[in-house]
């Protein structure tokens, strides 16, 4: 008969230890997905900032920079999370969540701001992790942080979903019919000039006649 050495259950369960330790080792911590419906419950970027640092990268899908620039927010992600340092990394897709790109001033793509100390900052430099890490970690904090602005009210959400559009419609509307009253004042100008030199050249023939 064969008997296994009384320490095989702990040299297996050290192997399966070791497996696992690999196989987590290899997993990536992609960027948070923030939304319009839960930016704020989450970050709680004007009101507190209890949840931690947020470094957020706005992006558009079409974006080939936003693209290229996956990998690295990955792996930055991962390293946050592995070295604990408090800053969550994740991303907003201003199309799918335009008040966002409204609120924060997105104007190009992508722009990466963290929210920390109640105060957002506009991340300018080099796109690697190792930049990015050592200013969401402590550079951040030789630039002047601005105000975090608040959320609309569901008022403004109201004015911004409903009237805004329609007062854009009446404003077209509006020129439009400048526009035309114009061409028609322009038209009927050009009519009387008109008329006017045939009424004198036929004045004129009667004359001679």
């Amino acid at each position: 008969f064969f008997f296994a050495p009384a320490h095989a259950g702990d040299m297996h369960s050290c192997l399966l230890l070791a497996l696992l330790f690999v196989i987590l080792s290899g997993v990536v911590a992609e960027p948070t997905i923030l939304t319009v419906d839960d930016f704020e419950h989450r970050t709680q970027a004007a009101t507190g900032q209890t949840t931690g640092k947020w470094f957020v990268k706005f992006y558009a899908p079409w974006c080939s920079h936003c693209t290229n620039l996956i990998p690295v927010m990955d792996e930055l992600s991962t390293n946050m999370k592995e070295d604990n340092t408090g800053v969550i990394v994740a991303k907003v897709d201003c199309i799918a969540n335009n008040e966002l790109r409204e609120r924060f001033n997105v104007t190009k793509f992508p722009t990466l701001i963290l929210f920390a100390d109640r105060k957002l900052y506009q991340y300018d430099g080099l796109r690697n992790v190792e930049s990015m890490s050592d200013w969401v970690t402590a550079g951040y904090k030789k630039q002047d942080g601005e105000t975090v602005p608040k959320p609309p009210s569901d008022f403004e959400r109201l004015w911004n979903q409903y009237i805004a559009p329609l007062e854009n419609d009446v404003r077209q509307i509006y020129n439009l019919r400048k526009a035309a009253a114009a061409f028609i004042f322009g038209l009927g100008a050009l009519c009387g000039y008109i008329l006017r030199g045939c009424f004198a050249g036929t004045k004129k023939h009667t004359k001679s006649e």
